[in-house]
């Protein structure tokens, strides 16, 4: 079997229903907090195992953040995509790997917008970087 090398090129990230256009990277970092310990607390002479729960309890949340970078549109906040999200307002997003049936889908349903940065520099293409941000894990759909 041939390799065939992914390039991104047919990868798709939609937030809100409103698909963005132009996307050059997609970057999903999430951080699972730890689960609460249970305390053995079981002395010489016990006949079963004794726990207490740990009273400091589990440190950390879940957090996830989610970078998208694309290509600036000329029409701004008019083209009704990258630039026309609300901030902080939960919504879905959805970033689909290759729109095949085989590729890897990532769902999340609380994602809130918490960032926007164009930048337009005098030599390059300008882009626009949207950052989103959740205290709770997405879903990887696994491939087909």
């Amino acid at each position: 079997m041939a390799q065939t090398e992914f390039t991104g090129k047919t990868m798709t990230w939609t937030w809100n229903s409103v698909p963005s256009t132009g996307l050059t990277k997609v970057d999903i970092t999430e951080n699972d907090g730890p689960d609460a310990e249970q305390l053995d607390v079981t002395v010489y002479g016990d006949l079963v195992y004794t726990f207490l729960t740990d009273p400091l309890g589990a440190k950390g949340d879940d957090k996830t953040t989610v970078v998208v970078t694309s290509w600036a549109s000329t029409a701004s906040l008019a083209d009704g995509e990258n630039t026309a999200h609300a901030f902080n307002a939960p919504q879905t997003g959805i970033f689909d790997s290759a729109t095949t049936a085989n590729a890897n889908l990532y769902t999340h349903t609380t994602l809130e917008l918490t960032n926007r940065r164009t930048e337009i520099p005098f030599d390059a293409y300008a882009t626009c970087t949207l950052t989103f941000e959740a205290n709770a894990l997405g879903v990887w759909t696994a491939p087909a």
